[in-house]
């Protein structure tokens, strides 16, 4: 995926989280809060110590499309998306994480 010029110098810019937040604004109104929340998590996977988000609400609030339309500015090849699991079913997932890992 080729990154144009434009991006580079927003990426740069001293004013990204105001350029995230307002672009972000025009597809997710309020929640600011959840909106870097989930944008730091997202930064947090090109660290060493990546962090996990769990976010817990009442069906149908928009936690998905928020979470979804927050990491758009990320690679898609770096997401993860986990929703809506049972606590089995993300058991079994991290066990097949875990065991894909290895072969890393």
């Amino acid at each position: 995926m080729a990154i144009n010029k434009e991006a580079i110098e927003v990426w740069r810019s001293q004013n990204l989280i105001d350029y995230v937040l307002s672009d972000l604004e025009k597809r997710v109104k309020r929640d600011k809060p959840t909106k870097l929340s989930v944008f730091f998590a997202g930064l947090s996977a090109y660290t060493r110590e990546p962090i996990n988000l769990f976010l817990k609400g009442e069906s149908g609030v928009g936690k998905s499309y928020n979470v979804v339309e927050t990491l758009r500015y990320f690679p898609r090849e770096d997401i993860w998306f986990l929703g809506g699991l049972s606590p089995k079913a993300l058991f079994m997932s991290m066990e097949f994480c875990l065991t894909n890992m290895e072969s890393l």
